[in-house]
């Protein structure tokens, strides 16, 4: 989150000047509409690259495209065939989505056993014993 913070706050403490050189008074809607534009794409590319599943002692973090979250080890209740993380609360059923571990069509072996293991790793680790 403090990654999307400083873009964005960057994104918006430069708004001003890019205005000014990119847009007329006229059309200075349409400018700030392309310097937002700009931020939320520079936003989720940032988010995009950075997702990962952290495997912690007691807990689990999934930091995706939009947000994080944080899942004790104790609600995991297993990975998907689709590669969805299920758990369990006091609310009930989850589905949290693990995109860093989803392909789409044909992609190069050696990426297909890098994920397959990352999600083995997962399973491996909601199933140890303490």
């Amino acid at each position: 989150m403090r990654t999307a913070f400083w873009i964005l706050a960057g994104a918006f403490a430069l708004a001003p000047v890019l205005l000014l050189v990119l847009t007329r008074a006229a059309d200075l809607s349409k400018g700030l509409g392309l310097v937002l534009g700009a931020a939320v794409l520079v936003t989720l590319s940032v988010r995009a690259a950075t997702m990962r599943v952290v495997l912690l002692e007691d807990r689990l973090i999934v930091r995706g495209v939009l947000q994080t979250r944080t899942i004790d080890r104790t609600a995991v209740l297993g990975v998907s065939r689709r590669r969805w993380l299920e758990w369990a609360d006091a609310a009930g059923r989850h589905l949290t989505p693990l995109p860093v571990l989803w392909t789409f069509g044909p992609v190069p072996a050696v990426f297909q056993r890098h994920v397959d293991a990352a999600a083995r790793a997962i399973e491996g680790w909601i199933l140890r014993v303490e």
